[in-house]
């Protein structure tokens, strides 16, 4: 089952970061972790981390049938369909990112940008 998994966790890493060269966003978009939870990370034209790029990022992924919070947990149930299809829909949204690096990310997004969880109110 561990081998399975780290099998699947490659096979993502690898297709999505293909992905994220092809589409020229190596300065924007990375796959960072390991196999065993790849985590991806959205940044804007400066190159600093964005909540609203990364909130675009989100929203593409779900509207396209893909419930994505930023990390994929590889488990025993994953196919290699599965990561294909998962690294497809993520070239999709790659197409929106560069889009919204150009235009801004407010004419895509819909709705506001995620705030983190643990921030001080007062």
């Amino acid at each position: 089952m561990i081998k399975h998994n780290h099998e699947i966790g490659d096979s993502l890493i690898k297709k999505c970061r293909q992905a994220i060269e092809e589409n020229k966003l190596d300065n924007f978009v990375k796959v960072i972790g390991g196999n065993w939870m790849p985590v991806f990370t959205f940044s804007d034209n400066k190159m600093e981390a964005s909540a609203g790029m990364r909130t675009l990022a989100l929203q593409e992924m779900i509207k396209r049938g893909i419930l994505f919070q930023g990390l994929f947990s590889p488990c025993f149930s994953h196919t290699q369909k599965d990561v294909d299809f998962f690294a497809d829909t993520y070239n999709d949204m790659l197409q929106v990112y560069k889009k919204a690096l150009a235009d801004g990310y407010e004419k895509y997004l819909i709705g506001l940008p995620a705030k983190p969880v643990f921030r001080k109110f007062l």
